[in-house]
C-alpha cells in the first residue's frame, strides 16, 4: 500500500509573531521593520531592525528545508528588539524514531557549538499529529576563546508526526535572550496547536 508523504502545512501565527517574506521581494526587510515598529519615520530604529530581520534570514537559509517558514517575535511594539526567531520546515523522509535518535544526543550533551545544560522532554498532540521534542538550554561558547560557554541561549525543538504518514514537521525556536519567555516550551506548543498538515501519495 502507498504510503502518504507529508509535503507541507499551514501555521497561523498568534500576536506579535511575524513571517518572514520571500527573500526576493523588493525591501522585505525595511518593511516588515515597519510593521514591526508600527511606524517607518523612525530612520535609526528601522534600520536596526532591518540589519536584525537579514541575519534571521541569512540563519534560515542555513537550515534550507523543504517548505520552509521562518518568523520572529516581537513584544514591544515601537521597539527595535527581536524576542525570539522561529524556523518551520518539513523533512519528508524522517520518522519519529530518527528524530528521537537526534533528541537522544541532546539529552547526552551533546549539540553543535555548544554544550547542552538543561534538558527537558516535551510530548504533546495536536490534530495533525503527535508532538516529541525538548527545552534546551544550551552553552554557546565563544570560537575566540578558550574561556569556556560564553552566553546560555534557550530554545524549544520539536517534531510534529502526523499519523500514517512518512515525514517530520521541524519547529526549532531560539530565544534571542534569558527571560523572553515565561515558559517558552508552553508558547510555542500553543502556537503549533493550530498545525494543519498536507499530504500527498508517495
Amino acid at each position: 500500500m502507498r504510503q502518504a508523504v507529508v509535503t507541507g502545512y499551514t501555521l497561523a501565527f498568534t500576536d506579535r509573531w511575524f513571517p518572514l517574506p520571500p527573500p526576493a521581494t523588493a525591501d522585505w526587510a525595511r518593511g516588515l521593520a515597519g510593521e514591526i515598529l508600527g511606524r517607518a519615520d523612525d530612520e535609526a530604529r528601522v534600520a536596526e531592525l532591518e540589519r536584525a530581520l537579514r541575519e534571521v534570514e541569512e540563519a534560515a537559509r542555513t537550515v534550507d528545508l523543504p517548505a520552509q517558514t521562518a518568523a520572529v517575535l516581537a513584544r514591544t511594539p515601537g521597539a527595535p528588539v527581536l524576542d525570539a526567531t522561529l524556523i518551520v520546515g518539513v523533512h519528508p523522509h524522517a520518522t519519529r524514531e530518527l528524530f528521537e535518535l537526534r533528541m537522544a544526543e541532546w539529552r547526552d550533551g551533546r549539540f553543535a557549538g555548544g554544550e547542552v545544560m538543561s534538558f527537558t522532554e516535551v510530548t504533546s498532540s495536536t490534530p495533525a499529529g503527535a508532538i516529541v521534542g525538548c527545552h534546551l538550554l544550551v552553552g554557546r561558547r565563544d570560537p575566540h576563546s578558550d574561556a569556556g560557554v560564553a552566553y546560555l541561549e534557550e530554545r524549544v525543538m520539536l517534531g510534529v508526526v502526523p499519523d500514517v504518514t512518512r515525514g517530520v514537521i521541524e519547529v526549532t525556536a531560539v530565544a534571542a535572550h534569558l527571560g523572553a519567555f515565561a515558559d517558552m516550551a508552553q508558547e510555542v506548543l500553543d502556537l503549533v496547536a493550530a498545525l494543519s498538515v498536507t499530504t500527498e501519495n508517495a
